[in-house]
């Protein structure tokens, strides 16, 4: 069997057994980025870019899959999301179209707990140099019911899947540097707000249109460095990572359903 092929497997049995587990969506709540990605990472707050310890490093600096040696992690996390809005002065009956009003009263989202899984396989290489893949998930969701928009059950759900193969290599004792391809999947859905359908260059492709998606390929690169025994400092930078459209909601999404993940740049010191 071809390297090619056994990839192409490869990515047809991970990607499933991700969405498997998660339930069936995953979130974070620094916006669409966490301050770190498998357990591990989320413990150390963010300081993992600058000094790693599991196989999941590359989803925060891809440098640091070279000082985890041979490793195969598996997690899930189980995050908490409690919210809710309450309106007053609002409004009882249905405004007229593409006037702003929110429905009276008080509402709390659906959709509580959920599980989010992560995977890492890193192996060491001959000359010093390590190969692996990290896969991690990102997004959000809000699902209120009451008619909040005058448009039925009101709510967006964004999934994001990560597949990120890694390179890296130690340039001396002291300073290590990675590079990751990033593979991106997105699932998008967007309901409740059809009364402002008429604000729309395109009001039929804005609202409840069942989930659509998308794929999308960036690039990721990093450095690690040990400034001593105890203080190690690293930076990662990915790009843009371009998303094909989501053109079920282009007469939502800006450039007619153009969605795509933008730049992070992330700088850390960790002192042991």
């Amino acid at each position: 069997m071809l390297k090619s092929e056994i990839s192409v497997m490869w990515l047809r049995i991970v990607i499933p057994f991700m969405f498997f587990f998660v339930a069936p969506e995953s979130y974070a709540t620094n916006g669409l980025s966490s301050h770190g990605y498998g357990i591990v990472n989320k413990g150390m707050g963010g300081a993992g870019v600058a000094w790693s310890q599991d196989s999941l490093s590359a989803a925060t600096n891809p440098a640091g899959m070279n000082s985890v040696g041979n490793k195969l992690d598996f997690g899930a996390e189980i995050f908490s999301s409690h919210r809710g809005y309450a309106v007053t002065d609002g409004t009882l009956v249905s405004p007229g179209e593409g006037t702003f009003y929110l429905s009276e009263g008080s509402e709390r989202s659906k959709n509580v707990n959920f599980i989010i899984p992560s995977f890492g396989y890193n192996k060491m290489l001959e000359n010093g140099s390590s190969l692996g893949v990290s896969v991690y998930m990102s997004g959000n969701n809000t699902d209120y019911s009451g008619d909040t928009y005058f448009g039925g059950d009101a709510g967006i759900d964004l999934n994001q899947i990560f597949v990120v193969p890694t390179y890296s290599w130690r340039l001396n004792e002291n300073h290590a540097f990675g590079v990751s391809p990033t593979l991106a999947y997105q699932t998008f859905e967007f309901s409740g707000v059809s009364q402002f359908s008429g604000l729309s260059s395109n009001g039929n492709k804005m609202s409840d249109r069942g989930p659509d998606q998308s794929w999308g390929y960036g690039l990721a690169v990093g450095w690690q460095g040990s400034l001593s025994k105890s203080i190690h400092v690293g930076a990662s930078y990915r790009s843009e990572i371009r998303m094909g459209k989501l053109n079920k909601y282009s007469g939502l999404l800006a450039e007619q359903g153009d969605r795509d993940i933008p730049a992070n740049l992330i700088v850390g010191m960790a002192w042991r």
